[in-house]
């Protein structure tokens, strides 16, 4: 993990997986589009420096190219379309896969994962996949995540 960028995918997927006792793929797989939209900005306000970072992040942009890599028709969009393009290619694999759209499908109550969110939050703040994410995220924001995943709603 010291060398590798894994960022709040992760952080958030040790967290959610260490309580609930979803493997940690399926929680990655479970977060990413919502980490993806998260991470969508041209110009962070909270952006991690490492010494292997020769240049700014270009998170926007990376996400693009991936996009018309994986549908070619889509090279003349805006970048916000990009995304949307790359998020809406996800979600069909994950259907593909049998990937369900929301944590609660795994059987977590919502009681239950709304006594401990906040908890969750702050410990995937404080993973150690965090500080390499592409835009730093504040507590609150993890927090929105997962109950935005936990839900199910639109990335």
């Amino acid at each position: 993990f010291a060398n590798a960028f894994l960022g709040i995918c992760h952080s958030i997927a040790h967290q959610l997986g260490a309580e609930f006792h979803i493997p940690h793929g399926l929680c990655n797989a479970l977060l990413l589009t919502y980490v993806i939209r998260f991470n969508a900005t041209m110009s962070p306000t909270r952006q991690g420096y490492f010494p292997q970072h020769t240049t700014q992040l270009k998170t926007m942009e990376g996400y693009g190219e991936l996009a018309e890599s994986i549908r070619p028709d889509c090279a003349a969009l805006g970048a916000d379309a990009k995304i949307d393009v790359l998020i809406e290619e996800i979600e069909k694999l994950k259907k593909t896969m049998g990937i369900k759209v929301g944590i609660k499908e795994y059987g977590v109550a919502e009681d239950k994962f709304m006594a401990v969110v906040d908890t969750l939050a702050e410990r995937a703040f404080d993973d150690q996949c965090t500080g390499t994410n592409p835009v730093y995220p504040m507590i609150p924001e993890l927090k929105e995540i997962l109950i935005r995943a936990f839900k199910g709603v639109k990335a």
